[in-house]
């Protein structure tokens, strides 16, 4: 977020955008730099520097730089989004939080991990998500933001980093259509899979330990109908950070949502004149 170090001449480049976790970067380059191309380079410095990714004239995508190989033959930068401050921040302070939206909790670590450096400059913006929950960090747990933080992701409340801005909480992704796909947008076209392995339309999820004796919070959403030609598949996912019902039976009905159909897509890469936006 500081002053601009350098324009690399790239050969490839690769980005991406991940919901409630952290995305990477990388950019290449062929040898044979010239010497001032090779002197900024020199410069750069794990944590130090970002690396800012531009299609069409905006910014995509930043972040610290975490790995890179220097000339001579050629450079290769990985980069991770800004929210990787996080897994190398500690919850600094006790917190202890009762039937509180999901959505202050994740604001309150955020800004406790922060506090002591907010030098990488992370805008977070927040939303209630109505979905209430228990949590307890102790200082004394030393316990990595990161972890924390994606702790309460199980339990309904979602995050993206969008360039400097982390968006969080009850997210709603607009559904008004971009176009048409057609075959001749894409390099590669789509391979789409219809995928049983994680499918389930009863999902379990335990919570507060994962049903040993003396554990009192599981739930069970279910969409299986009598009639359902499917057939019953249960499944049971232990989340050892669900302390009170409200979240393991928020947890649940996620899983029913995300795995009742499954469908993947693999090797898919949109062609650079496609007419749609990033």
């Amino acid at each position: 977020g500081g002053s601009l170090v350098a324009i690399l001449p790239w050969t490839t480049l690769t980005w991406g955008r991940i919901l409630d976790d952290t995305s990477e970067a990388s950019v290449s380059g062929a040898s044979g730099l010239d010497a001032d191309c090779c002197a900024a380079i020199a410069q750069i410095r794990p944590w130090r520097h970002e690396l800012a990714l531009y299609r069409d004239g905006e910014q995509v995508w930043v972040g610290p730089i975490i790995q890179m190989t220097t000339p001579p033959g050629g450079f290769e930068i990985t980069a991770r989004d800004l929210s990787a401050w996080w897994d190398h921040r500690l919850i600094h302070d006790t917190h202890n939080f009762i039937q509180t939206d999901l959505a202050t909790i994740f604001q309150a670590f955020f800004e406790d991990a922060m506090a002591p450096d907010d030098s990488p400059g992370i805008v977070l913006q927040t939303s209630l998500c109505g979905i209430v929950g228990a949590k307890r960090v102790l200082a004394s747990q030393h316990q990595l933001a990161g972890l924390a933080l994606r702790d309460l992701t199980n339990t309904g409340i979602d995050w993206t980093a969008l360039g400097r801005t982390v968006l969080a909480g009850g997210l709603v992704v607009p559904a008004q259509a971009i176009g048409t796909f057609t075959d001749g947008h894409f390099t590669v076209p789509p391979t789409p899979i219809l995928s049983g392995e994680q499918q389930t339309n009863s999902p379990t999820v335990r919570g507060a330990g994962g049903g040993a004796s003396g554990d009192r919070y599981a739930a069970t959403a279910t969409n299986f109908p009598a009639a359902s030609l499917d057939g019953l598949l249960e499944s049971v996912e232990t989340v050892s950070t669900i302390t009170d019902y409200g979240s393991a039976r928020q947890a649940a009905s996620t899983q029913l949502a995300l795995r009742k159909t499954v469908v993947q897509v693999e090797s898919c890469k949109l062609a650079p004149n496609a007419p749609f936006p990033i």
